[in-house]
């Protein structure tokens, strides 16, 4: 891995996976939290890359969001990486676009420009905005923090780049360098003095 904790204040280490592509994407479909999506073939050999990757990585905990492409990329992972536990974590899950999910991707910026609202802030009935995705990532990501550990996440692109806006204190208008790539890792120190970014958007070869 060529990764290793020297720092004693470093006693969690975070893995932070976005799911596998899925054939959804290749259609620019926005998935969002009421679409399962099907991982592509590029897909399901990127997350059994990131696999062999991990390989010598002994992992306390995996967490996936519920969603199938997250579950479908967390079984590849768990099944050559046995980690202590598999643990499906609804925080992990992606956006709730209400009636946006599996829709164009770009309507989602349309309906937010049309009622004048910025895109983080914008929510469609019975839906989640940005901020609240954020909000939950964090949650999760505080109490992974506080114990010690490796551990695992796979989630969703907005899920992880919200929590990368959150980690590294930038706004908003740099949400699109921190979306992940197909099964690419960003990976964390975390301890009693805060935080420490090792990889960020790492491809899964790499």
């Amino acid at each position: 891995m060529g990764l290793t904790t020297s720092h004693a204040d470093w006693p969690t280490r975070i893995y932070v996976v976005r799911h596998g592509e899925t054939e959804e994407n290749l259609l620019g479909i926005h998935q969002g939290h009421g679409i399962q999506g099907r991982l592509s073939r590029q897909g399901v050999e990127d997350a059994t890359e990131l696999a062999a990757h991990l390989a010598t990585v002994r992992f306390d905990a995996l967490f996936t969001g519920p969603a199938g492409r997250a579950t479908a990329t967390a079984d590849i992972l768990a099944e050559r990486l046995r980690p202590a536990v598999t643990i499906h974590e609804p925080r992990l899950a992606a956006k709730n676009s209400g009636h946006l999910s599996g829709q164009r991707r770009d309507l989602i910026e349309q309906e937010a420009a049309r009622v004048g609202t910025p895109i983080h802030l914008f929510k469609t009935p019975g839906g989640e905005s940005s901020v609240d995705v954020q909000h939950r990532h964090v949650g999760l990501w505080n109490e992974l923090a506080a114990r010690p550990g490796t551990f695992l996440l796979v989630g969703h692109g907005a899920g992880i780049a919200l929590l990368l806006l959150h980690l590294t204190g930038h706004d908003y208008d740099r949400f699109h360098q921190y979306v992940h790539g197909s099964a690419h890792r960003t990976v964390i120190d975390a301890g009693v003095v805060g935080h420490h970014i090792l990889e960020v958007n790492a491809p899964p070869r790499a």
